[in-house]
């Protein structure tokens, strides 16, 4: 593949956009005389200052700033004009392009001026964002939510309107992120020096720390859209980085890995969804069950094939419940810091992400049962076990009480989310019944649940 004459590196202020800029450029695009270097930014916010400058302009004539967009923003001719000759400056040594956070607010303007140019995204949790914009420009955090919603409300519908790669700002672990930007670098057909990439990259360049906070409640949709989208992580060893070429050159040193055949079903849903029962119908002979508990890391990585039993549920399973009078409102109140979790309530279970985390071929079954039907199956349950101790095993008040109040649709979206961002590869099982029907998409999942809703009321 030809790399892009053009290309616009997108996000929101304080999301990483210096960062990814800084790595395309080691990828090989030429970003004109930028910034190496400020008091935010240890290596630099590679802005083009006439870009900048002019779209800071186009703002001001709008009548806002960037940290106060106006509603309605008008290109004029002579900005347009003005657009054409700096991608026309640039140009002169292709590959090119340039970042600009501001750039988000008139993106179709500078789409014309390029001559539809490649794009690459990034986004950031709203709640690191704001933490960093009160750091820099003391911004009131619902100032700064309010902020990223507009930016990222454009980066999503450009990429709704003509998909491209979005990459998250995380950078916990700085070899997973170059990993990645490699693989998104060699398919724009780019030639990324990756000795040059991992010695820019560090977790330095991530300014306030991903924090432990809910997500703003305003930012949800937008931020679920940008999960379920962005480019899966890369590992190390699959991308060519350092790590993989020393892997490489002492491979003839070693045996091959047992993992090289290794398989991983994850069979997942709410409590009494049924994955026992799907999985005794469906373990075939030579594979062993396991749940995502400590050893099971260890045992996927000596090879062979494995089903994984998952509750959705696992993520609300310390809850601590003390009393009826505030019941409901505080496990509502726990369920909402769960799932504002910065990836997610899956991404807090570290046994699974190191579960998915083996080198091995990954996929899963999803099993769908509606709320009324997970009540009634619970119910029948204590019935079955009345005499078993409510202090270990299944503690069946707890998770009815959990499955009540757990907004099941948000459920099942974060786990297709998680699923897609470590590339597992599923499909949503109707688990109402043994016939298990494949379920088409998200629309189906969705008019299931929602089916059981009016009755699981009553």
């Amino acid at each position: 593949m030809s790399p892009p004459a053009f290309l616009l590196v997108l996000g929101m202020h304080r999301s990483g956009t210096s960062c990814l800029a800084g790595a395309m450029e080691r990828c090989g695009v030429y970003l004109g005389e930028v910034g190496r270097s400020d008091r935010y930014n240890a290596k630099g916010n590679h802005e083009y200052d006439p870009a900048r400058l002019l779209d800071d302009q186009i703002l001001q004539a709008n009548g806002g700033t960037w940290s106060d967009p106006p509603p309605q923003i008008a290109v004029d001719d002579a900005q347009r004009a003005a657009m054409r000759a700096l991608v026309g400056e640039l140009s002169r040594r292709p590959p090119c392009g340039l970042k600009d956070p501001r750039a988000l607010l008139v993106l179709d303007a500078w789409i014309e001026a390029a001559g539809e140019p490649a794009l690459v995204g990034t986004y950031r949790h709203p709640a690191a964002v704001a933490a960093s914009l009160a750091h820099r420009n003391q911004m009131p955090a619902e100032q700064a939510h309010a902020l990223w919603l507009r930016y990222n409300a454009a980066l999503v519908a450009r990429h709704r309107a003509r998909p491209f790669p979005i990459v998250a700002f995380d950078l916990s672990d700085p070899e997973r992120y170059c990993a990645t930007v490699v693989r998104v670098a060699e398919r724009l057909g780019l030639r990324p020096d990756e000795e040059r990439l991992r010695d820019f990259v560090s977790a330095e360049l991530d300014h306030g720390k991903q924090l432990d906070t809910e997500l703003p409640e305003s930012c949800r949709t937008t931020w679920e859209y940008l999960e379920s989208v962005r480019e899966p992580w890369a590992t190390p060893a699959a991308s060519g980085t350092r790590a993989a070429s020393d892997a490489r050159a002492s491979a003839d040193a070693r045996p091959a890995p047992a993992t090289a055949g290794a398989t991983l079903h994850l069979v997942s849903g709410p409590t009494c969804a049924g994955k026992s029962v799907f999985i005794a119908r469906h373990v075939d002979q030579g594979e062993a069950v396991l749940l995502p508990d400590k050893g099971a890391r260890a045992a996927i990585e000596l090879g062979g094939r494995f089903l994984v039993h998952y509750n959705l549920l696992r993520p609300f399973d310390k809850i601590v419940l003390e009393g009826d009078e505030s019941f409901s409102g505080r496990l509502r109140r726990r369920m909402r810091r769960v799932r504002g979790r910065l990836r997610g309530p899956f991404s807090i279970d570290r046994r699974l992400e190191e579960i998915l985390a083996t080198p091995a071929v990954k996929e899963a079954s999803v099993l769908v049962v509606p709320r009324a039907e997970l009540l009634e199956r619970i119910r029948r349950r204590r019935a079955q076990e009345p005499l078993r101790s409510q202090d270990e095993g299944y503690r069946s008040a707890r998770w009815d009480a959990i499955v009540r109040q757990v907004d099941l649709l948000a459920l099942y979206r974060d786990w297709l989310a998680f699923l897609r961002q470590h590339g597992v590869r599923y499909r949503l099982v109707d688990a109402r019944d043994e016939a298990y029907r494949t379920l088409a998409d998200e629309q189906q999942l969705a008019a299931l649940l929602a089916e059981g809703e009016s009755r699981s009321t009553r």
